[in-house]
């Protein structure tokens, strides 16, 4: 015969110390493949975030290398415009130097011409003015024109021929002047229209002397030419 223990009431639904364990039950075979799922989704979500990634710092690197390449082109443009416009510059100042030195030539080669033609009116101003001065002064006093003549025989000492030409107003008073004198035989005064009154040349038979005051005062002129010029 079976002995039925007296049990105790609790209150409160609260288990007795001695209470059994509960037994865990086993899940059901449907949840374990959820959870290889959503482990499959979290490692595909990480996936694409470091793709993400990766592609996010491939895209910044991209960048910076197209910055760099663009600063490097746009310095090198930059370079390239400097010196070309470097090179237009001195370009343009040896052209204007250029033009500066041709000018400045040009009016020294000017001022030397005026200087020159200057020099020969002043030459030919003082023969026109010396030969005037003679011409009054052999009016007023012909026998002038005699000691042209002798300071051209001390010259021509030892010909043996003369001939004077002089100008037909001074003619017949360097014939006079020359009468008496111990001149060569055939010694003759011949007149010319194109000398000017003073102008003496002698022809002998060692050659000719020029006693024309035009050549004189040129000789005289270009000898100041050369001076000024030499200074």
């Amino acid at each position: 015969m079976t002995t039925i223990a007296r049990g105790r009431i609790l209150r409160g639904g609260a288990a007795p110390n001695n209470a059994p364990a509960a037994i865990p039950t086993a899940a059901p075979r449907g949840g374990g493949n959820a959870t290889r799922a959503a482990d499959a989704e979290s490692r595909r979500g990480r996936v694409l975030s470091s793709a993400a990634a990766e592609a996010h710092d491939e895209a910044a690197q991209i960048r910076a290398r197209a910055h760099a390449e663009a600063r490097t082109v746009h310095e090198e443009a930059a370079g390239r415009i400097a010196a070309e416009r470097a090179a237009v510059e001195r370009a343009l100042r040896a052209e204007a130097d250029a033009r500066l030195a041709a000018g400045l030539l040009a009016l020294r080669a000017e001022d030397d011409r005026r200087a020159e033609r200057d020099a020969q009116r002043l030459a030919d101003t003082a023969v026109a003015l010396a030969e005037r001065l003679l011409g009054a002064t052999l009016e007023l006093d012909p026998s002038r024109i005699g000691a042209l003549a002798r300071t051209v025989l001390a010259e021509a000492r030892g010909v043996r021929k003369l001939i004077f030409e002089a100008n037909p107003l001074d003619a017949d008073a360097l014939r006079a002047q020359l009468e008496g004198l111990s001149l060569p035989e055939g010694t003759s005064v011949e007149a010319r229209e194109d000398l000017a009154r003073g102008d003496l040349v002698v022809r002998t038979n060692l050659g000719t002397l020029d006693a024309r005051l035009e050549p004189q005062l040129q000789r005289l002129a270009e000898a100041l030419a050369r001076a000024r010029n030499a200074g």
